[in-house]
């Protein structure tokens, strides 16, 4: 079957019914919680890893300023009086004690601008489909998830199931971190023994998925079917799956 009898046939109130559908970001949504789960649900502020390298450093200092300390104050308690005052002028325990509370004072601060970086951090979601696309697939899905956080706040990764994603500051945006995936998809009403020609049709648009509302063929089984197209990367998604899959 060529693409121009493709066409024709498809302009159906069958085919239309299916098409519009994804019309409706909710239904985008669940097509996509269908075939690519460990994705769209991978975007959690829970999954977000925080760059506490401040912090450690600050911590690490405080540490060694009270060693510092520790170390004067048991030199000044030396056996002798002569010993003592001589050990308390050279270490100056002043000076260190306010070296500790300085330190301690940078822990606390780099501390709450971590806690800040966290609670600024905020998730968008955008889901779009194009249905105008002229000799190509019927829907393009462009789905794109956006880490907001301020600028200049601490926020290092996001870990998905999928991998990490890179630092925002590789796009010279660092208070940006986004993840964006493209849906190609191909409406049918129904399948039937002809699905080789529709699969060689898919393949000339670079089409994803087969979004079909049955397979109806008697040649072979509706697992062989299936199998066809995933062979040659095709998923075949039922409406009957995607529907399962709205939030109520």
């Amino acid at each position: 079957m060529t693409s121009k009898r493709l066409r024709v046939r498809r302009f159906t109130p069958e085919f239309n019914a299916l098409h519009v559908l994804f019309l409706e970001e909710s239904y985008c949504i669940a097509f996509i919680k269908t075939v690519c789960p460990e994705w769209i649900t991978a975007f959690s502020l829970d999954n977000i890893e925080v760059n506490a390298g401040a912090l450690n450093k600050a911590r690490q200092q405080l540490t060694q300023a009270e060693e510092r300390l520790v170390q004067a104050q048991r030199a000044a308690a030396a056996t002798n009086f002569i010993q003592r005052r001589r050990a308390a002028t050279r270490l100056d325990l002043d000076q260190l004690r306010a070296q500790v509370i300085d330190a301690q004072r940078k822990v606390d601060e780099e501390s709450a601008a971590l806690d800040q970086s966290k609670k600024s951090a905020h998730i968008q979601r955008e889901c779009k489909a194009n249905l105008h696309l002229q000799d190509a697939v019927d829907v393009e899905i462009n789905c794109e998830f956006t880490l907001h956080c301020s600028p200049g706040a601490a926020v290092w990764k996001w870990e998905t199931d999928s991998g990490s994603l890179a630092n925002a500051m590789a796009k010279n945006r660092g208070d940006v971190i986004e993840s964006t995936r493209t849906f190609r998809i191909h409406v049918e009403p129904t399948v039937s023994d002809n699905y080789p020609a529709l699969c060689r049709h898919m393949l000339t648009t670079k089409a994803q998925y087969l979004f079909v509302h049955a397979y109806k063929g008697e040649g072979v089984t509706q697992q062989q079917f299936e199998a066809f197209f995933r062979s040659a990367g095709i998923t075949v998604v039922y409406k009957t799956a995607v529907d399962a899959a709205q939030t109520p």
